[in-house]
């Protein structure tokens, strides 16, 4: 009877102890899966999803009778491949197709047609190509003598009224400029950054295997405001004639020196 009693508490012994391990890894399931869900959650989406930052369309600038325009927002493309999607019997060609596109010589050539046999799976060809460039490229693809290859536009500050002076733009010291991340530089670029840039769009998005954000999960969070034009004070024509007459004299004090 004694042995028989014995057995039994070691049978309730050990049922309890597998009550208790069970509730202990029911809690702890339940710890998991609700009361850490929503961390779990965010962490899960900050592997996956990513914000991102689109620059709103940036304000004009105009001379004061609001018609000439001294700085304006062109968009010009980013023009990449991904060589590892390219066939090999066809990596030559393609490489040919783009070094004729974008005009390379010498070592530039060579390089990116070893960039092109690498396999890489991304490639930045070239940044802000001409709008003919594009053409090419668009041309390209649609007869099917370019593969792994496409365009990403991109805006860029363009100041298209010429100055005084060869090669340069009208009022270009007063203007400033603006990098490569949209932020004004100098003069009336930075000075008024915050009402040429506007705000910018944010969307969520998650990205792909090489960086790049997949369009198809985009969500819009803000969609931003576009930025507004300034209409400076000055005159086109008369800022014109002073850097011309400045260049003359420039150019009549180096003859007498």
């Amino acid at each position: 009877m004694l042995a028989r009693t014995d057995r039994r508490m070691r049978l309730v012994a050990l049922i309890a102890i597998f009550c208790l391990l069970s509730v202990a890894l029911i809690g702890r399931l339940a710890y998991w899966q609700l009361g850490q869900r929503d961390r779990l959650l965010g962490l899960a989406r900050s592997q996956l999803e990513r914000t991102v930052i689109e620059p709103s369309e940036r304000g004009s600038i105009y001379d004061r009778t609001g018609t000439v325009v001294l700085a304006t927002t062109v968009s010009r493309d980013l023009l990449w491949a991904t060589p590892s999607e390219i066939p090999d019997a066809r990596r030559g060609n393609v490489a040919d197709a783009l070094i004729g596109i974008v005009g390379a010589k010498g070592s530039d050539a060579e390089q990116l047609r070893a960039s092109v046999f690498d396999g890489r799976p991304y490639l930045v060809v070239a940044r802000e190509i001409t709008p003919a460039q594009s053409e090419l490229v668009r041309a390209g693809l649609h007869g099917g003598s370019l593969v792994g290859v496409g365009l990403d536009p991109t805006p860029v500050r363009s100041f298209p009224t010429a100055g005084g002076g060869p090669g340069t733009s009208l009022a270009s010291q007063l203007l400033g400029f603006v990098d490569s991340a949209g932020n004004g530089r100098y003069g009336v670029e930075q000075r008024w950054q915050a009402v040429l840039a506007g705000t910018p769009r944010r969307s969520l998005a998650q990205f792909d295997a090489i960086g790049r954000p997949i369009s198809a999960t985009q969500q819009v969070t803000d969609p931003g405001t576009p930025g507004a034009d300034l209409q400076l004070t000055i005159d086109a024509s008369l800022q014109l004639k002073f850097e011309q007459e400045l260049l003359t004299s420039d150019d009549l004090f180096q003859d007498l020196l």
